[in-house]
């Protein structure tokens, strides 16, 4: 790794061509991180695909990007600032390589990523460069009540509620994210200290910053400091308003006792379906050769796959999991108990197990079956 890093910061100094056979990921990892832009032109050059199956590059860079707060270290801030500068450069160079908003096994993409670090500028870029946002985007932006994100994501996609991936993790309705602002605790104008921003202010990353700014550049009980927070208290209740009411257009209301109603009906056929699938992947006796839920997960993925077609990542991996702690602590030595009351022998249980005499004997020392 840090001759690979010497010679890509030799190439760098040099303006040399990196080979792209000596590129790790890790040295594309850290030209990402630390916004190491000439790192990244040299390495995108040199051929390397920022995006394939094991990484994609786009997505780290969502991942490690976050909007620069003056936390009074005027070092580290402008290091920040300019870090956040090149990262946008770097963002810029990705999307002019085409590189995709690729969703996650949760629903989640790059720019929703974005979206939640309040990253404007970010988000802009990749709307210019021709990605449009999903349903989720919306919601992202609802979620962190970011108006002015989401009025941009309008002017690419006008239909916010467009689509929205079945695994997405907010599940509210975007009105009632914008209602969930507290009042009583964002009181900006009346916090004593630092600890009050960083434990009760809930504005977006961008008017966060200016927030911690304000109160930390100057007295907290100065006049002209608190005006300046209060106008910008009463300027932000004033936009969620107007979001409110754009929302409430976009977002019809929504019977709750129905929705509710609706709600319970599906768990209770997600419930039984779940049951219904783990009884059947839990008698597989195979389990008893599986180590953890990793290989669980693989093992049942590919041999009942007939059984989760139409099923996501995480009702997969919950039937893997649920099905091995069966498995192993109900079907396998139920069934080891049964085999010896029919006088089947060690041996012959061992076969079925597909495992050696000692290690079933030390299993069934464990589970007291000796």
């Amino acid at each position: 790794m840090f001759i690979q890093l010497r010679v890509a910061l030799t190439c760098v100094e040099t303006e040399m061509d990196l080979d792209i056979n000596s590129i790790d990921t890790r040295l594309v990892k850290k030209a990402i991180e630390e916004g190491n832009l000439d790192l990244c032109k040299i390495i995108i050059n040199s051929g390397f695909n920022f995006q394939s199956k094991r990484f994609d590059g786009l997505r780290y860079l969502a991942e490690k990007v976050s909007y620069p707060i003056d936390y009074g270290n005027q070092f580290n801030f402008t290091y920040q600032s300019e870090k956040y500068k090149n990262q946008l450069l770097i963002l810029n160079l990705m999307l002019a390589e085409k590189y995709r908003n690729i969703e996650d096994i949760y629903g989640l993409s790059p720019l929703e990523i974005m979206i939640s670090k309040g990253v404007i500028e970010f988000v802009e870029a990749m709307l210019v460069s021709g990605i449009i946002p999903n349903g989720n985007c919306f919601i992202e932006a609802c979620y962190h009540r970011d108006f002015e994100i989401f009025k941009l994501l309008l002017v690419y996609e006008p239909n916010c509620r467009k689509e929205i991936n079945r695994n997405y993790l907010h599940r509210e309705h975007p009105t009632h994210m914008i209602l969930s602002f507290d009042e009583d605790e964002n009181q900006w104008h009346k916090y004593k200290s630092i600890d009050d921003v960083e434990n009760y202010c809930s504005a977006h990353p961008r008017l966060y910053a200016t927030i911690y700014k304000l109160i930390l550049g100057e007295k907290v009980n100065n006049k002209n400091t608190s005006e300046k927070l209060k106008d910008h208290l009463d300027k932000y209740i004033i936009e969620l308003e107007i979001f409110y009411s754009l929302l409430s257009n976009l977002y019809p209301p929504i019977d709750m006792e129905s929705l509710n109603l609706k709600a319970k009906v599906a768990e209770d056929e997600f419930n039984k379906r779940m049951v219904e699938k783990i009884n059947i992947v839990s008698t597989d006796l195979n389990f008893f050769n599986i180590k953890n839920s990793k290989e669980a997960f693989l093992y049942v993925n590919k041999k009942y796959d007939y059984m989760m077609e139409g099923e996501n990542f995480n009702f997969r991996k919950l039937i893997a999991n649920e099905s091995l702690e069966k498995a192993m602590s109900e079907i396998i030595p139920l069934h080891i108990k049964t085999s010896l009351e029919n006088s089947i022998t060690l041996s012959q249980i061992a076969m079925d197990l597909k495992t050696t005499e000692r290690k079933l004997k030390n299993y069934m020392n464990k589970k007291g079956l000796m």
